[in-house]
């Protein structure tokens, strides 16, 4: 199966685990308050092509430990696209970010951030009314894996998965976002952790989960 690779966009992820002295309802609640900030900013509204906030919910736990992989542990993925860097590099200088980064987010100790490339394998047109249920897996590379060799091995196995009858049957959208190194410079500006994502071969270093995503507010 041919894959596509998207050039025309920059997208930079946040992976954002919950403090241990907030529930899952605190900290979504928590989230989505700062989105809500963010998105009303000028210089994000100028920018921002989208701003989604993934959030995990309960419908496939029972599948995931049949799986045999760890129960996740909560996170909320902020995924923001932009037409080029610079439109990202305008936010990120922005004074009303930078204050409005210090003084809200206050859970990014617990964060890890990255620009990424996409890869998108499957992408059936979109159904008005169609019901869909999103699957993440966030995978850290192993660290004795060269980067190229790690992302080489992402994309066999990759392209072995959506090539699977029942892959072919029942899903609607195949995307791999792999980190690079574009967000680098910004992410000492912002003090988050800098990750890699991708398919790893240790369970002990994924988190699987289905999640809803609120488009509802945070598309720009």
């Amino acid at each position: 199966m041919s894959s596509s690779v998207q050039k025309n966009r920059f997208t930079a992820f946040g992976i954002h685990r919950a403090p241990a002295n907030l529930s899952k309802r605190e900290f979504d609640a928590k989230v989505a308050t700062f989105c809500d900030s963010l998105v009303a900013l000028p210089v994000v509204q100028k920018n921002f092509l989208s701003l989604n906030m993934v959030s995990q919910n309960t419908i496939m736990d029972a599948h995931v430990k049949e799986l045999g992989c760890s129960e996740s542990q909560t996170y909320v993925l902020l995924i923001a696209e932009f037409e080029t860097v610079d439109n990202y590099t305008e936010v990120q200088h922005d004074p009303a970010f930078k204050n409005l980064f210090s003084d809200t987010f206050t859970f990014r100790a617990e964060s890890i951030g990255f620009s990424a490339d996409a890869v998108t394998r499957i992408d059936v047109p979109r159904s008005t009314g169609t019901e869909r249920q999103l699957w993440v897996g966030i995978y850290k590379g192993p660290g004795l894996s060269p980067p190229a060799q790690f992302q080489k091995d992402v994309s066999a196995t990759m392209d072995q998965y959506v090539a699977l009858p029942v892959s072919r049957k029942y899903m609607l959208s195949h995307t791999v976002w792999t980190a690079n190194n574009i967000f680098a410079a910004s992410v000492q500006l912002q003090r988050l952790s800098k990750g890699r994502v991708g398919r790893g071969g240790d369970d002990r270093n994924r988190e699987l989960g289905s999640c809803d995503r609120d488009l509802r507010r945070r598309r720009i």
